[in-house]
């Protein structure tokens, strides 16, 4: 007969040993869905320094493992990126009570080394245009080798990673190549690209009649929000300028029989705004703050805007005209930033408008 001995001691460590794993990904909310942007930068260069800096997760945790994964890709064509191997990686995870240039500022407590190893990254080819998330933990993964166990009490967390003796698997020269990640814009809001239409090219129509340009941009916020700014690019100084929003408008332009002058906005509804121009330099002029409630119909929905520049007797004269569409609200509400240099020595980095996406495996 066997005799089975259960030891009371062992059965709690063997629980609290395999205690669920849970996950969280900088920025949050992105475990099963793609984030907005692709990063090319995080394991660009043979030998490099990058550091993620959140301030989302500020909940205490024990971090047992960080992973990033590869870009879904949102381009209608197709794209292949060369597989990459670097003698040593380390990563140090610590907290912060800044957000600075200089990597040694954003380490300011609980510093711990958590992996230093050789690591190898596959060839990675995508498109056409899918949106699919890959897989987690299957190519870009970093587990650690003892626990770090964050407090959440300082102003976030700091992702520190060094690459050191990187090749390329196809043995070709590498002074920087791309690597493509899934990665969410380093703001809380999105702008939309302003358009502009009508003659841009006779600077007769631009500069010497004195009639100023705007383009507007739209402003679609993380937070549920949308509003329109016009940004003036040439423009008579000191000088009152009219601008008219519309919610439509025509490329081609309506003469009204005047050189250089044509009607470019839709049928309405308008709005009106009226503006000083500044004594020098370009300047925002916001036409609507962003308090709009977002709503998906709005999506691809374009805002025209033409303004009218009033000389010293009130005579208009209009300007070229702009249009730009509003964006899908953007996936996560990001307080995140990151900053690399192209050196595992440097001491001061270069800012990142795209952050990688990382999750977290913690518990």
């Amino acid at each position: 007969m066997m005799t089975i001995v259960t030891s009371w001691t062992v059965l709690l460590a063997l629980c609290v040993s395999l205690k669920a794993q849970n996950y969280t990904t900088i920025p949050p909310g992105l475990l099963t869905q793609e984030a907005s942007h692709g990063v090319q930068d995080l394991g660009r260069y043979p030998e490099m320094r990058f550091q993620l800096l959140d301030s989302d997760v500020l909940t205490p945790m024990q971090v047992l493992e960080l992973a990033c994964r590869r870009d879904g890709h949102r381009d209608a064509s197709s794209a292949w990126f060369a597989g990459r191997s670097w003698a040593n990686v380390q990563l140090v995870m610590g907290e912060r009570d800044q957000s600075a240039q200089a990597f040694s500022l954003n380490l300011a407590s609980n510093v711990t080394r958590v992996f230093s190893a050789s690591v190898s990254w596959p060839d990675h080819s995508v498109g056409p245009r899918t949106s699919v998330p890959h897989p987690w933990a299957t190519d870009v993964v970093f587990p650690f080798s003892v626990p770090w166990s964050y407090s959440g009490k300082r102003s976030g967390m700091t992702v520190d990673l060094t690459f050191r003796g990187g090749t390329l698997t196809n043995s070709s020269p590498w002074t920087a190549e791309h690597y493509l990640l899934d990665g969410a814009l380093a703001a809380k809001e999105l702008w939309s690209q302003g358009f502009i239409v009508g003659d841009t090219t006779n600077p007769r129509c631009m500069s010497a009649w004195g009639t100023p340009l705007a383009v507007p941009n739209v402003i679609t916020t993380a937070a549920g929000q949308v509003g329109v700014v016009a940004r003036i690019l040439r423009y008579p100084y000191s000088t009152s300028t009219l601008f008219a929003f519309s919610l439509g408008g025509d490329s081609a332009g309506v003469s009204i029989g005047l050189r250089c002058q044509k009607y470019y906005l839709g049928d309405g509804p308008f709005v009106f705004s009226s503006f000083m121009t500044p004594a020098s330099g370009y300047e925002y002029y916001v036409a609507g703050s962003p308090g709009v409630q977002y709503d998906q119909s709005y999506v691809g929905i374009r805002i025209w805007t033409q303004p009218v520049f009033l000389d010293g007797n009130w005579k208009g004269t209009l300007s070229a005209a702009g249009y730009s569409e509003v964006l899908a609200r953007p996936l996560a509400s990001i307080k995140a930033g990151c900053i690399w240099a192209a050196s595992a020595t440097s001491v001061t980095g270069n800012i990142l408008s795209i952050v990688p996406v990382f999750r977290l495996a913690h518990r």
